[in-house]
């Protein structure tokens, strides 16, 4: 989940592959898209890097059990990122998923590195900016309301929250306590 610094000559090899393709992207279109896979009952993600350097908008990051919808999510809103629009924390969004708005946090520095390992690799700094974008169940209620889906309640964690257990559900807590990111 983290990117760790290079170990040995093959790891040196494989980030400078992964570190030219991520350069690639964001030159050719302003952004690069990570995308982590679900494990089990733990939500996978995508998000953004290269937002902050070359547009000067924090990178972005959404979580779900579905990749391949979250990663839509965040492509969608890093083009029109890179098309001038603007986002900021605490604010409705329209227009990224049908029938629906999303709605945006900032990121707790706290959880920058377990999650956004590498863009904080890529950037050289652990202290980025980012917006976490989260998305509604089908009654149009975010993960906080109590009403909320409940079997959606833990593919999205708090990240605005700086403490631990208000922020990460248990089975995302334990997957990063096992795989040594926190």
């Amino acid at each position: 989940m983290t990117r760790k610094m290079p170990l040995n000559q093959q790891e040196t090899k494989e980030w400078d592959l992964h570190d030219r393709a991520i350069r690639n992207d964001i030159a050719s279109r302003g952004f690069h898209l990570g995308l982590v896979p679900a494990l089990g009952e733990t939500p996978g993600w995508a998000f953004s890097i290269g937002l902050r350097e070359y547009l000067n908008h924090p990178d972005l990051i959404c979580f779900g059990l579905d990749v391949a919808f979250v990663g839509g999510i965040v492509q969608s809103m890093a083009h029109q990122v890179s098309r001038g629009q603007i986002y900021s924390a605490d604010e409705p969004v329209d227009g990224i998923i049908s029938d629906h708005e999303i709605f945006l946090r900032s990121v707790d520095r706290k959880w920058t590195t377990p999650f956004l390992g590498n863009a904080c690799f890529y950037y050289g700094r652990e202290d980025i900016t980012a917006l976490q974008i989260f998305w509604p169940d089908e009654m149009s209620r975010f993960p906080w309301h109590k009403s909320f889906n409940s079997a959606w309640r833990d593919s999205q964690p708090f990240l605005y929250e700086s403490e631990t257990h208000r922020a990460i559900p248990d089975k995302l807590l334990n997957s990063l306590r096992q795989e040594g990111s926190l």
